[in-house]
């Protein structure tokens, strides 16, 4: 199975009861990150641990296999919730299955779907070493793509959320969709999250934004 998933036990104090199922050999970047060192991207990940306690509810956009999506439904415990958006099908599954494997399902609202500013059916450009790079946009003429569903978050959300204490943006250059998608619903709680948003120029210029 060494090429398709294996199972990780993270290397963080605040998680030492914690184990995810991440991709194998072929990925490249961030399963092969968890897998060496136990986590991945040390920085964001004190920014979550800080930032969420118990009772909290928390928003992963792009939330590939899962990683801060685990580590937020174990800060909020059972009194809190989280809402995770994985559109690509492996990535998702690996999600299910870490959150399943934890125990923490319950406390988790996962779906197969790219949260955006519309509603749509459109194709997801897959990359073939970095699983975490998938994107809505083409770069290159030959990348392979599946078609995904797209949603308009705050039409999704809104019956939903009543309060949000973070979110977190990572969609490879579709997060002004997304944060435009999501700005009615923001408007309407009594106070805003924080928010942790990848900005990457190129990315976001790529698909369409700035």
């Amino acid at each position: 199975m060494r090429g398709i998933e294996r199972q990780v036990k993270l290397a963080l104090p605040e998680f030492s009861d914690i184990s995810l199922t991440v991709h194998g050999s072929i990925d490249r970047v961030i399963s092969q990150r968890i897998f060496k060192d136990g986590y991945w991207e040390p920085f964001e990940t004190s920014i979550l641990i800080s930032s969420l306690r118990e009772g909290y509810s928390f928003l992963d956009v792009g939330a590939n296999i899962g990683y801060f999506t685990v580590l937020a439904a174990s800060l909020v415990g059972p009194s809190g919730f989280v809402y995770a958006f994985e559109p690509e099908p492996i990535n998702f599954r690996l999600l299910s299955k870490s959150l399943a494997q934890n125990k923490l399902s319950n406390r988790v609202k996962a779906m197969r779907i790219a949260l955006s500013n519309r509603d749509s059916e459109e194709k997801l450009f897959l990359s073939t070493d970095n699983f975490g790079d998938h994107q809505l946009y083409p770069d290159e003429k030959d990348k392979n793509s599946i078609s995904v569903t797209l949603r308009h978050g705050s039409r999704i959300l809104a019956n939903d959320i009543t309060r949000l204490h973070f979110i977190k943006i990572d969609t490879q250059g579709s997060e002004h969709e997304v944060l435009d998608g999501l700005v009615p619903m923001l408007l309407s709680l009594t106070s805003l999250p924080r928010m942790l948003i990848e900005l990457t120029p190129y990315s976001l210029r790529a698909a369409g934004s700035s």
